[in-house]
This record gives structure tokens, sequence and C-alpha cells, in this order.
């Protein structure tokens, strides 16, 4: 921490510089996510539609990785997904795993399709025609929203 100086009369010469934390609680900070925003150039509708995917780990997508697919429109991934779980639990079946070792790879499997998830959305929103648009931050889905219809151009007709 910085001290503060005092000249010959004890006057503060640099207290602005002076770090100081006071005692007492201090409020948490809320956490800032990042989103991608992804439009629908086809689209009439004046925010194009917009589709925003949060960037980072999916914890729906880990733990429920076939219906999170699905429920995103995710077809191709939804098998995908659903081949990989039985090729898992085929190898462990096979190489004769115990619980402690099947679970390890099934955690395993959970932590890849967490991690990759929000990815595989971006690439299918990409394929289907969207383009990239903006990243945006906020607190969460409705204030990345918010920012963004606060930020894009208004289309006047």
């Amino acid at each position: 921490m910085y001290e503060p100086e005092a000249d010959r009369q004890g006057r503060l010469v640099n207290h602005r510089r002076a770090c100081y934390n006071p005692p007492g609680p201090h409020l948490p900070v809320p956490s800032m996510h990042v989103y991608t925003v992804h439009i629908d150039p086809l689209s009439v509708a004046p925010d194009g539609d917009a589709v925003l995917v949060r960037e980072g780990f999916s914890w729906p997508a880990a733990l429920l990785t076939v219906l999170w697919a699905l429920y995103h429109g995710l077809w191709d991934w939804a098998l995908v997904l659903a081949a990989a779980a039985l090729a898992v639990a085929g190898f462990a079946a096979l190489t004769g795993l115990d619980e402690v070792g099947q679970a390890v790879l099934q955690l395993g499997y959970m932590a890849v399709v967490g991690y990759l998830a929000n990815d595989w959305r971006r690439w299918s929103l990409g394929r289907r025609g969207h383009r990239l648009a903006d990243v945006v931050t906020g607190a969460d889905l409705s204030a990345a929203e918010r920012r963004y219809l606060d930020r894009a151009p208004v289309l006047v007709t």
C-alpha cells in the first residue's frame, strides 16, 4: 500500500495517490458474461431476429447433452452426442472399467461437451445463414440483449 507523504507543515502532498480500503463489508460485483450476437440477414424484424450465445462453459449442455442439443434445434449434434455417449459406454464395458473409471470417463465426456457446446451452436447458426453482428457483455442474457439493442442501429421504414 502506498503511504501518503507530508510536507514540513504536516500537510498531505500526494494524498490522491494513497490507497484506502475502508473497513466493513464490500458489495459483491456482478460477474459480466460475454455473448456473441448472431442475426439472420433475411429477417424482416428490426433486430434481425438476434440470437445471443454465451461464451464459455455450458452447464446445461454438460448435464443434459442430447436434450440440450434438441432444445436448441441442433439435430445433427444431438445424433453425434448420442453416438458419442454410446461409444463412451461401450468403451467402458469393453475395457472392464470399474465404477470409478466409468465415472471419470463420463465426467470427461461431460466436460468436453460443456466446453464445446456453445461453439457448436455458433457454428450451426453460421451454417443456417446467421452472421456475427456484435459481441456484448452483460450480467445476464437480458442485460446483454438490452446492451445490444441500445447499440444497434434502428431501422426506420
